[in-house]
């Protein structure tokens, strides 16, 4: 027998056997790491990101359904309350109105915005201040039902231009009637969470590290472009000015809004 080849044979089968016991060891720390950050929760996950979320979420699901409305037909007596204006109803159901002479900002606050329009626009009080559009120089109000922002839809919407002395100048306004919750399946449907919305950002990487969540609430986004059907939809504000929209029903998330502002 040939001792030194069968040292060699030896040493080699230690070797194969010591790399498959290596290779099996990292492979069980590989599968139990990764068992770990599946347990994670959604929070830690954000920390580990240094992703926070500055204000107190609605607790819970929350029961919503679809809303659908019309767009209202305004007609010449729609016109008689607007005083020191020059208004006109364009295609019946929009109204160009332009002020007798432009109308400073008192006060740059919401609530003062708010209050104008309530007392010189049709229907006013059913607008919320919604921002500045730097690039037009307007003003943005977009309508509400039951205390719920109908987020950029073309057919609720108070658009108030401004001059060059930030001055309010004329504006063009459509609104929506009759407006009522859609029965599916005959009762309403149970929503996301605010908390799973985050989670479909996080996952889907719209959240990037340093983030943080500065605000949310929840409103009505156009189910279909150019419909009058709208689903219930998360609104976060991420760092104070990105607005990111969530399907409240589905949990997608919706990107029409930047496109909404090119084309409007």
């Amino acid at each position: 027998m040939d001792w030194r080849k069968t040292k060699t044979i030896f040493i080699i089968v230690f070797l194969i056997l010591d790399v498959f016991l290596l290779f099996q060891f990292v492979e069980k720390r590989n599968s139990n790491q990764l068992g770990l950050l599946a347990e994670k929760t959604l929070e830690e996950q954000l920390e580990d990101n240094d992703i926070s979320i500055e204000i107190s979420l609605p607790k819970g699901p929350m029961n919503e359904t679809y809303i659908s409305g019309t767009s209202r037909q305004f007609d010449a007596e729609d016109l008689l309350p607007l005083k020191g204006q020059q208004a006109q109803i364009l295609n019946k159901s929009q109204i160009y109105s332009k002020f007798t002479t432009p109308i400073p900002i008192k006060e740059d606050s919401r609530k003062w915005l708010e209050d104008f329009v309530k007392q010189n626009v049709i229907e006013g009080s059913s607008y919320v201040f919604w921002g500045l559009e730097e690039e037009k120089h307007e003003l943005l109000f977009f309508q509400v039902f039951n205390g719920k922002t109908i987020f950029y839809n073309e057919n609720a919407v108070l658009h108030i231009q401004l001059n060059d002395k930030d001055e309010m100048v004329e504006y063009y306004q459509t609104y929506l009637e009759e407006i009522e919750e859609m029965n599916v399946d005959g009762d309403k449907t149970e929503s996301f969470t605010a908390l799973k919305a985050i989670e479909n950002m996080y996952e889907r990487n719209e959240l990037k590290p340093g983030s943080v969540v500065t605000d949310v609430d929840l409103g009505y986004y156009t189910l279909v472009k150019d419909s009058q059907v709208f689903v219930p939809t998360w609104h976060f504000i991420i760092d104070n000015k990105e607005s990111y929209f969530v399907n409240a029903l589905e949990g997608h998330i919706i990107r029409d809004a930047a496109q909404w502002r090119d084309e409007s």
